[in-house]
């Protein structure tokens, strides 16, 4: 993404269920830049693992704000569809949701490739 202060890439990927509607899905990640994440470092996403293995608190209210800059950072974007947060039968959520992956900007030396386990990755 180009020009944003808040998106730097955009994922999508999804399957087409070959006429069978049931199998159609369709997945949309949007990656913020490494300024928009340092500027809000204290929020978590509730299901992301430092929410639930490390058991980090987060400010719902915050977490929703954030899902929303960057919903409409993505709107902003020329000729980009709407994407609306969809609820299932069952009332679970697909998103969007919120998560802080921690390594995403990381810092320093890689680790030297022969102590790495899986060097060509």
């Amino acid at each position: 993404v180009e020009g944003s202060s808040i998106l730097s890439k955009i994922i999508v990927h999804g399957n087409n269920g070959d006429g069978n509607e049931i199998d159609d899905w369709c997945s949309v990640v949007l990656h913020s830049t490494e300024d928009f994440a340092n500027q809000n470092s204290g929020t978590y996403g509730a299901s992301s693992s430092a929410a639930r293995i490390a058991g980090a608190a987060s400010d719902s209210s915050l977490e929703d704000a954030l899902i929303e800059k960057m919903m409409n950072a993505l709107a902003e974007i020329p000729g980009t569809p709407t994407i609306d947060k969809v609820e299932t039968d069952d009332k679970s959520s697909y998103g969007p949701m919120l998560h802080r992956w921690g390594n995403a900007f990381p810092k320093g030396e890689a680790l030297a490739q022969d102590l790495a386990f899986l060097p060509s990755s």
